[in-house]
């Protein structure tokens, strides 16, 4: 019986531990999306997103739009191409699979205006995951087959790896 409350108190203590290591984190976000560069603060407000939308997704969408708002007034791409994949992952968390492609489209748009080969290969296979958990396996196919080139391009055997694994 006591070998049981211990693995309980034990249990909830680990708890405490990660929500105390998590509170820090999102403290330091909070003052770097106040006090930082415009790039950084869109990076913190993005990470932010990240931290709460498994379980708080409001919240985490109030800070995506604040990350888009800073990346459409510094006016940059690779800004853009964060708060799109972010957007992407807002849409899948709420099963709007084929809305969340719209995202990684724009997304494969602004990447080819800068040559970034790598968040092509992302997009692409994201939108593969994204066909299949929809249920259109032909496109889930052909853009798996897409991912794969541009990361076999690249020499990205990790990406290569998840197109396989859509």
């Amino acid at each position: 019986m006591s070998g049981k409350f211990l693995q309980i108190i034990f249990f909830f203590l680990l708890i405490l531990r990660v929500s105390a290591q998590e509170t820090n984190q999102i403290d330091s976000l909070k003052k770097i999306s106040s006090n930082g560069n415009i790039h950084q603060r869109m990076m913190a407000f993005n990470t932010l997103f990240d931290v709460y939308i498994s379980n708080v997704p409001d919240t985490a969408y109030f800070y995506l739009q604040k990350a888009i708002k800073l990346s459409e007034e510094s006016n940059s791409i690779k800004d853009k191409i964060e708060c799109n994949f972010r957007l992407n992952n807002w849409h899948n968390n709420n099963g709007d699979y084929l809305g969340a492609n719209k995202y990684l489209t724009k997304t494969i748009e602004l990447s080819r205006q800068i040559n970034d080969s790598a968040s092509i290969a992302t997009a692409t296979n994201k939108m593969a995951h994204n066909f299949y958990r929809y249920g259109n396996y032909d496109s889930a196919l052909q853009y798996s087959i897409k991912a794969i080139r541009v990361n076999q391009q690249l020499k990205n055997k990790l990406g290569e790896y998840n197109g396989l694994n859509t």
